[in-house]
């Protein structure tokens, strides 16, 4: 099992009889489908188990993949007709699996994007450091790590001193832009 990916669900296949107890009671329990009932759950990682001897499966597939895939708000009607159609091949109690596996989605979606534009960030502070190292200001940073290093804080740790270099880099980087800005003016 690959776990989340960006581009769409991932699907398993299985019977309503290869499902574990912690699967069962999960089914039964958590989303209140009754066993013979069973056409999909959440699985591990944001996997999709659909029961591959449900009627209309493939299109169920279709189905999930559509709803789950949808960000755009313009496109509600189309979500609700993909709900209605969902609702009419299964069962109402089903629409709730549906609905959040649609949830979870775009919530680890959303978790994907940020975490890539994160790395993305950090490639940028990283050609920034070697930029900095130039201007001396590497001694002033561990400086200000070492002490926040120990300093208590109001809920009894310690560490701050990461919280410290941001701030500094966050103040420096102000104070370049009003340098900037004030250069510019004198021009």
């Amino acid at each position: 099992m690959s776990g989340f990916h960006l581009l769409e669900p991932e699907f398993e296949f299985c019977s309503k009889e290869e499902l574990s107890k912690g699967l069962m009671w999960q089914l039964e329990e958590g989303y209140h489908v009754p066993l013979d009932e069973f056409v999909a759950l959440p699985y591990d990682g944001g996997i999709i188990l659909l029961n591959m001897d449900y009627p209309n499966i493939q299109r169920i597939r279709e189905i999930f993949t559509e709803y789950c895939t949808i960000d755009n708000p313009h496109r509600q009607r189309r979500l609700e007709n993909l709900y209605v159609e969902f609702r009419e091949l299964t069962s109402q109690s089903n629409t709730w699996v549906l609905s959040r596996m649609r949830f979870l989605y775009q919530e680890r979606r959303r978790d994907a994007q940020e975490r890539a534009e994160a790395q993305e960030t950090i490639k940028q502070f990283r050609k920034c450091r070697i930029t900095s190292k130039k201007n001396g200001k590497e001694k002033i940073i561990k400086a200000v790590y070492d002490i926040g290093w120990n300093e208590k804080t109001v809920q009894g740790g310690t560490q701050k001193g990461a919280e410290y270099c941001f701030l500094y880099g966050y103040l420096s980087a102000l104070n370049d832009m009003k340098n900037q800005e004030e250069r510019r003016e004198k021009l």
